[in-house]
């Protein structure tokens, strides 16, 4: 997406621009906290999906967000110093809103079964948090 395609203004106001260090409300992917170096969110399709603090790059963001990059290019737009938007988006402004999210939710314990595989997750609380596991663990 460009700003020729009228989905972006050409220019951030400074309020805009501010409005990149938040999570946006529809944000498909939900933060659920942190636990050590990790993050946990809820996909789309509400599977866990567990991210390093290293694996917050590109690839590692648009798996989680399954590929799609269109939610990323409108939250996170790249911008030049002047403030003119640029094609694409701007990995590493996702990144830190995204943990910053993670970390305001708290830390997670997972539940372990016998073989030790996590089976589950809980809150601080020791609420648990409902999700689907894919056996995969995000990175």
């Amino acid at each position: 997406m460009t700003p020729a395609a009228g989905l972006l203004p050409s220019k951030l106001s400074f309020r805009a621009a501010r409005e990149l260090d938040t999570l946006p409300a529809d944000c498909p992917a939900q933060c659920l906290g942190v636990n050590g170096d990790r993050c946990l969110y809820r996909r789309v399709d509400g599977v866990a999906w567990l991210l390093r603090w290293r694996g917050h790059n590109r690839r590692g963001l648009l798996a989680l967000f399954g590929g799609n990059d269109a939610f990323l290019v409108r939250a996170w737009p790249k911008v030049d110093a002047a403030g003119n938007i640029k094609a694409g988006w701007n990995a590493e402004a996702a990144a830190t809103v995204l943990m910053r999210a993670c970390a305001a939710k708290g830390l997670i314990w997972p539940c372990f079964d016998r073989s030790g595989k996590i089976t589950a997750w809980q809150d601080n609380q020791g609420r648990p948090i409902p999700l689907k596991f894919d056996g995969g663990r995000g990175s």
